[in-house]
């Protein structure tokens, strides 16, 4: 796969994190519990920067990115710098 493909999947994960698709696939971990009440616009997380290693099936190919959170809004460091992402609107519960 190349980089470019990589990255566009890359951002199509972050997109899914982003609306709520969480899975975890570490097998010792449990699955994320999703809180009952309506989706509210994100502020909670702002200020604070996730840093994830993620690992592609098939290729094995590590991927380590950074996840901010600002001003009510979200970037991939990843997908901005293969593909121009910019920011997005984020969600909590």
């Amino acid at each position: 796969m190349t980089p470019i493909l990589q990255a566009l999947a890359l951002c199509a994960v972050v997109v899914g994190a982003a609306t709520g698709a969480v899975s975890v696939m570490n097998g010792d971990i449990p699955d994320l519990a999703v809180p009952e009440g309506p989706w509210q616009a994100g502020s909670a997380l702002d200020g604070r920067v996730f840093h994830t290693v993620d690992t592609i099936l098939g290729s094995g190919e590590v991927l380590r990115d950074e996840l901010h959170f600002m001003g009510e809004r979200f970037q991939s460091a990843k997908c901005q710098l293969y593909c121009d992402f910019g920011w997005a609107d984020y969600e909590t519960k």
